[in-house]
C-alpha cells in the first residue's frame, strides 16, 4: 500500500501493477479515509475507509475526485458522530446496496459472478428503496419478463438472486426482515428435460460448422482484396489456420468434454495439461479432470494457433460471456429445432451412456455432485432393462 496525495492528474496517470495498490488522499485538501484502489486489470475505484476492515465503495474514478471528496466528507461526518455510514444512509436503494455493499462482499466469497448477472434483471427496481420492494412489485416484474419470452427457470434464478441480496441486507442491518421470503418459485415444466442430437442432427450441425468456417474465410479473403486495392491495412489471413473463429472449436470441445458453458468460457490454457482438462471453476465448486479424446485434442492443438494468451476462448483479452447470436444462426443453418447450447452437454453424456460407460463414471466426468442428476440418462443404457428382467428368468 502506498500513501500519496490525490490529484486528478495522479489518478489518471496511475498505471496498473502486478498486485492491487492504493493511493490515499493525504494532501492539504484531502479527506481522511478517502483512497483510490488500482487493480492489475487497470480499473480504479474510490473507497471511503472508516475503520479496520470497514470501507464503502464510492464509485469508479470516472465520478471525479471532487465528487469522491464530497461523498467521503459526508460519510466522515457520520463516523465522527459514531454512526456507521453504511447503515445511516438507510433508506438505501436496491441499486446502491448491490453496488456498494453486496457486490464487493459477493466477489470475495464466491467463485463465479453468475448471481450478479442474474441481478441485472432487476434494473427496473434499482431506484426503489430496499424497504419499499414488495412481493406484488416483484410479481409484476416477474410477469413482465415471462411475457417478454424469458423462461420460467431463468426468472426463478433471477428471483433467487434478489432474495439473496435482501437476506444480506438483513444481515448487514439495512432491513428488519426479507419481505420476499414468502414468494414461491414458478412451476417449471419438464425440469429433467434431456435433449440430445440424433445422428442426423449431429451430422447437420457439423456440416453447418464447416460451411460457416468456409464462408468466414471467403469473406475475409474478399475483404482483404478490397482493402489491398485501396491501400488499406489488411486483416489477418484466415486461409492457413485450422479455425476461422471461436464458434467451431467451442462447439466441438463441448460435444467431446461435456463442459458447462460457463466452464468453457472461463477455461484457461493452464487448465489444459497433457491429455486432460482440469476444471477449477465448476458450478459445484469442486474441481474435476476430463480426459481429452482424439477429436478434442486435435481441436485444442489447432485452436492454439489463434494466439490467445490466458483464456482458451477470449475476446479483447477477456473470456467470452455470450455466443447466443452466433449459436442461434448456426442452429438455424443446421435446421435443428429446440436445441440449446446446454444440450451439447446432454449429448456428450448420452453418447457415453449409449456406449456402455458406467453411470458413476459419467457422473464424475459431468461434475454432478449427486448421482440422481446422472440417473436421468439411465434409460439410454443399452439393454439394461432386458438384462434386469432376464436375471430372474427361470
Amino acid at each position: 500500500m502506498t500513501t500519496h496525495g490525490l490529484t486528478q492528474g495522479t489518478i489518471e496517470s496511475a498505471n496498473p501493477k502486478e498486485k492491487p495498490y492504493e493511493l490515499r488522499d493525504t494532501g492539504k485538501r484531502g479527506v481522511l479515509g478517502l483512497l483510490l484502489r488500482v487493480q492489475p486489470s487497470g480499473s480504479k475505484t474510490f473507497y471511503f475507509e472508516y475503520g479496520r476492515g470497514r470501507r464503502m465503495r464510492l464509485g469508479t474514478h470516472h465520478i471525479t475526485l471532487a465528487r469522491a471528496r464530497i461523498l467521503a466528507t459526508r460519510y466522515r461526518a457520520e463516523t465522527d458522530e459514531g454512526r456507521d455510514p453504511r447503515k445511516t444512509s438507510v433508506p438505501i436503494t436496491l441499486g446502491d446496496f448491490i453496488a456498494k455493499v453486496y457486490a464487493p462482499h459477493f466477489k470475495i466469497h464466491h467463485r463465479t459472478e453468475a448471481s450478479l448477472a442474474n441481478l441485472a434483471a432487476w434494473r427496473p427496481l434499482q431506484d426503489r428503496k430496499l424497504a419499499d420492494i414488495t412481493i406484488d412489485m416483484v410479481k409484476r416484474e416477474r410477469a413482465a419478463r415471462l411475457v417478454s419470452g424469458t423462461q420460467p427457470a431463468t426468472v426463478n434464478r433471477n428471483v433467487g438472486a434478489l432474495k439473496t441480496v435482501l437476506n444480506h441486507a438483513v444481515t448487514e442491518g439495512y432491513l428488519q426482515a426479507n419481505q420476499l421470503r414468502e414468494l414461491g418459485a414458478l412451476r417449471v415444466e419438464n425440469p429433467n428435460r434431456i435433449r440430445y442430437l440424433d445422428a442426423g442432427e449431429e451430422g447437420r450441425l457439423r456440416e453447418a460448422l464447416d460451411r460457416r468456417d468456409t464462408r468466414l474465410r471467403e469473406d475475409r479473403a474478399s475483404g482483404n482484396a478490397w482493402r489491398a486495392d485501396r491501400g488499406y491495412p489488411l486483416k489477418p489471413d484466415l486461409s492457413n489456420i485450422p479455425f476461422a473463429d471461436h464458434i467451431k472449436p467451442m462447439v466441438l470441445i463441448t460435444m467431446n468434454t461435456g463442459l458447462r458453458r460457463g466452464e468453457l468460457f472461463r477455461l484457461e490454457w493452464s487448465d489444459v495439461v497433457g491429455d486432460a482438462i482440469t476444471v477449477t471453476r465448476s458450478k459445484s465448486g469442486k474441481g474435476r479432470h476430463i480426459p481429452l479424446n482424439r477429436e478434442a485434442r486435435s481441436v485444442l492443438e489447432g485452436w492454439r494457433a489463434s494466439g490467445t494468451s490466458r483464456w482458451v476462448f477470449e475476446s479483447a483479452g477477456q473470456p467470452f460471456d455470450n455466443v447466443n447470436k452466433a449459436w442461434g444462426a448456426l442452429v438455424s443453418a443446421a435446421e435443428i429445432e429446440n436445441l440449446r447450447w446446454h444440450d451439447l452437454r446432454h449429448h456428450f453424456a448420452s453418447k457415453l451412456v449409449v456406449a456402455g460407460v458406467a453411470l458413476n463414471t459419467v457422473r464424475e466426468l459431468l461434475g454432478h455432485s449427486d448421482l440422481k442428476m446422472t440417473l436421468r440418462y439411465a434409460h439410454l443404457a443399452p439393454g439394461h432393462m432386458r438384462e434386469a428382467v432376464e436375471a430372474i428368468s427361470g
